[in-house]
C-alpha cells in the first residue's frame, strides 16, 4: 500500500518550517498547486479539485475525485491542462496519487517527521 508512506512524505516536507527558519525553496507553492478534472459516469463526470504537485511527474490529491473517473487532466500553475493517470488510491484515508507525464518539477524535499513538530 503506497498511500501511507505518501502521508508522511507530504506532511515532512513542511517539518521544521517556521517563520524564523527557513529552508531553500526550490518552487514556491503556487508552482506546486494542481488542478486535477474529470470526466467519466455518475460521480466522476465533470470534477475539479486541487492537487500538490510532489515532484517529477507525480501529483497527490484527492481518492473521491478521481475514482471510477475515464479521463483525469491535471494542471500546475500556468500550464496547459495534461493527461494523468492514476497510480494509486487509498479510499480510507482519502488519497490519490497521479502520473502526469512532462511534468517533470523538482521533487519535494523529504526531512524526518516528527510528533508535536
Amino acid at each position: 500500500m503506497i498511500a501511507a508512506p505518501l502521508i508522511v512524505l507530504v506532511a515532512a516536507a513542511c517539518a521544521g518550517s517556521s517563520p524564523t527558519q527557513s529552508a531553500p525553496i526550490a518552487l514556491a507553492p503556487r508552482e506546486r498547486t494542481a488542478v486535477v478534472t474529470t470526466t467519466g459516469c455518475g460521480f466522476a463526470a465533470d470534477r475539479a479539485g486541487s492537487g500538490v504537485a510532489i515532484g517529477g511527474d507525480l501529483v497527490v490529491t484527492v481518492a473521491h475525485l478521481v475514482v471510477q473517473a475515464e479521463e483525469v487532466m491535471v494542471a500546475v500553475g500556468a500550464d496547459k491542462a495534461k493527461p494523468a493517470e492514476v497510480l494509486a488510491v487509498d479510499l480510507t484515508r482519502d488519497i490519490a496519487v497521479l502520473r502526469s507525464p512532462g511534468l517533470d518539477l523538482v521533487e519535494v524535499e523529504m526531512r524526518e517527521a516528527a510528533v508535536g513538530v
